[in-house]
């Protein structure tokens, strides 16, 4: 577990306020400018392996060019082995505390979230980069109109021509999201951006279902992933719109979205017909 550093000073100009979320790879806080009185978001890492992540992830957020990220700030050493960022402060909550701790998600506010989900994550693949775990904890709800901000990219990886291949198959411990970990990635396979779209299938299902498909365990969860289909969505849902995250939850990739923007272009469209359905007026009313 990384220590907490609440009420310190980092490299005498941030000034700790409280943790926002801590674990052993990552502690995350509120931070403040000191001579500009601003807040910042603050990631601490202990050890040279999350060092390399954490300067992989600020090289990654600079060079994506999205309104759905974060502007990156500062990087620098806070003692032995112990490392900061500071990036761009979010007013918002988590994903994940939505899904946990607020109302359910209408069908037209779940699609509306993964059209944009779908858009920033093509920005990162654009740039030439796989997210391979985004979950909900990475992301954002900011503003009245819920815009999502992708705040982490710790495990990008890059993109070379056919996708990147894992040296062996991870054990559960190196795994991060199991819940949201495509199969090929469990299985230590070619990973390429189709990984990204079963992940954005993931957290559509959560929106749509409020729940996610898979639980368990880190091995169950990613025995899961590999070998079982996902529970059936509700069947008042619309028939498109199931279709769609049955095609990105799709077991090999081969049979998923090509890309991020061919999942948003199909949602899009279904937006559109769940706004005019609603927009209708009643029969017998024209």
């Amino acid at each position: 577990m990384v220590t907490d550093l609440s009420g310190q000073v980092v490299a005498g100009r941030y000034r700790i306020l409280h943790c926002h979320s801590r674990d052993a790879d990552v502690a995350v806080y509120r931070a403040e400018l000191l001579l500009k009185e601003r807040p910042v978001l603050m990631k601490v890492v202990v050890g040279p392996e999350m060092e390399h992540r954490l300067i992989n992830e600020l090289r990654v957020l600079a060079l994506v060019d999205h309104p759905g990220t974060v502007d990156v700030f500062d990087m620098g050493k806070v003692g032995d082995d112990v490392f900061y960022s500071a990036l761009e402060w979010l007013e918002g909550i988590t994903l994940q505390d939505r899904l946990r701790h607020g109302e359910p998600f209408s069908t037209g506010q779940a699609v509306s979230l993964a059209v944009q989900l779908c858009d920033v994550v093509q920005a990162f693949h654009d740039s030439g980069h796989c997210l391979r775990q985004l979950c909900p904890a990475d992301i954002m709800l900011c503003g009245a109109r819920d815009s999502i901000r992708v705040w982490s990219a710790l495990f990008a990886a890059s993109l070379p021509d056919g996708g990147f291949r894992l040296r062996r198959a991870p054990s559960p411990r190196q795994i991060r999201a199991p819940g949201h970990t495509a199969p090929e990635m469990a299985l230590g396979q070619v990973v390429d951006g189709r990984a990204d779209v079963y992940t954005t299938g993931i957290m559509l299902y959560e929106l749509l279902a409020g729940r996610p498909p898979f639980t368990g365990e880190a091995m169950e969860l990613l025995q899961q992933q590999v070998n079982t289909p996902p529970p059936p969505l509700p069947q008042t849902l619309p028939g498109a719109l199931v279709r769609v995250v049955q095609r990105a939850l799709a077991k090999g990739p081969e049979a998923r979205f090509e890309s991020a923007r061919a999942m948003q272009r199909e949602l899009e469209a279904i937006a559109l017909e769940i706004t005019s359905r609603v927009s209708a007026p009643p029969a017998g009313c024209r």
